[in-house]
């Protein structure tokens, strides 16, 4: 039994080693293909292959101890894509050679990428239904789908609800305190809000800067960054919401409005400098409070203030003669309350505790 196991081996060996180098001479022949050598070399090829799956058979059959000298066993299933090499014989010839059904296109694109098969076109009702399938799949309500409706809720009903009491509110003063008013209301809110959304920039960076920061878990760092843009935005925005004190009523002047809507809109901006300062600061605030996972608590406050600024200014222009100079002290008024409230909250629950080290314990610019 020992010689026989050992003639074995040698015939497992032989066969192998005649395999690999009739192999090597059809893959890695660099000659290239005359007229009928296709075929020829893919008759060689399938002959190799049937030796190979001999020869795979034969170790198949053998003992274990031979099996476990064997250097590694050959896989029993026939591909056509089995030691194929493309520079001889492409995968296309492998394909026709065997009888299978063609697959591949024998039109290129123009970039070098196959188009589809007729039988799979884009306007045939087969690929339109296996479309909708994957779309279906796409939007199958999973844990993903959850998370995202999760986040997303509180950012459309808050879009929804404060574009709409802004809107209600212009409709108030337009309606209930007059036409000039509410000219000077949007004139003096789109010039001045223009300049506090420029430097809302510098609030509205902690989102990205202090992400980073926590995520490195340096909350030290983080406190130091809401102390730099709270103190640039407030130190520029005084400074550019006086000038605009001075010069808005030459920009109405220049806009063509007459005296009465003037003399409104100048008065109204004096206190409209203050509404926009306090709002950038909660605009910060705001972004702390996304950035640290209370989206919903800040999308709540942002609509409550929206829609008490409406309702006030609503229920003032109803019982009294107001002015719009008026509308602006009611908004600041409401405004800073729900700055103080977002204030005592965040001190109550401690959500800003770890960033209180950098924020009041150093000083950033040195």
């Amino acid at each position: 039994n020992r010689v026989q196991n050992h003639q074995h081996d040698d015939m497992s060996v032989s066969t192998r080693s005649s395999v690999v180098s009739s192999f090597v001479d059809v893959v890695l022949n660099p000659a290239p293909l005359a007229a009928g050598g296709r075929h020829a070399r893919l008759a060689r090829l399938r002959a190799r292959t049937r030796d190979l799956e001999k020869a795979a058979q034969t170790r198949k059959n053998a003992p274990t101890g031979h099996l476990n000298e064997t250097i590694g066993a050959q896989s029993d299933t026939h591909s056509v894509l089995d030691k194929l090499d493309a520079d001889e014989v492409s995968f296309r010839d492998a394909v026709d050679e065997e009888g299978h059904i063609e697959l591949l296109p024998t039109s290129k694109a123009t970039n070098g990428i196959d188009h589809a098969p007729r039988d799979f076109a884009w306007w045939r009702l087969a690929s339109i239904a296996n479309c909708f399938d994957h779309l279906l799949t796409i939007v199958e309500w999973d844990s993903e789908t959850k998370q995202i409706w999760k986040l997303a809720l509180p950012y459309i009903t808050q879009a929804v609800l404060t574009g709409f009491a802004e809107l209600a509110r212009v409709a108030i003063i337009g309606k209930m305190i007059g036409t000039k008013e509410v000219s000077a209301y949007i004139t003096v809110n789109l010039f001045l809000g223009l300049t506090n959304n420029f430097l809302g920039g510098f609030v509205g960076s902690l989102s990205t800067l202090c992400s980073q920061a926590v995520g490195n878990k340096n909350d030290v760092l983080a406190g130091q960054y809401i102390q730099l843009a709270f103190g640039f935005y407030t130190l520029f925005s005084l400074i550019l919401m006086t000038m605009w004190s001075f010069l808005i009523d030459s920009t109405l002047e220049w806009l063509g409005f007459d005296e009465e809507t003037i003399s409104a809109g100048v008065d109204y901006s004096l206190v409209y400098i203050f509404v926009g300062l306090c709002n950038g600061v909660n605009h910060g605030i705001h972004s702390l409070l996304d950035t640290m996972e209370y989206e919903g608590y800040s999308s709540i406050i942002t609509v409550l203030r929206e829609l008490s600024v409406t309702g006030v200014i609503f229920l003032a222009a109803l019982f009294f003669d107001v002015r719009l100079q008026t509308v602006g002290f009611l908004d600041l008024g409401v405004s800073l309350g729900f700055l103080l409230l977002n204030i005592l909250t965040i001190a109550w629950t401690g959500w800003f505790q770890q960033f209180y080290i950098g924020l009041f314990g150093t000083r950033a610019l040195e």
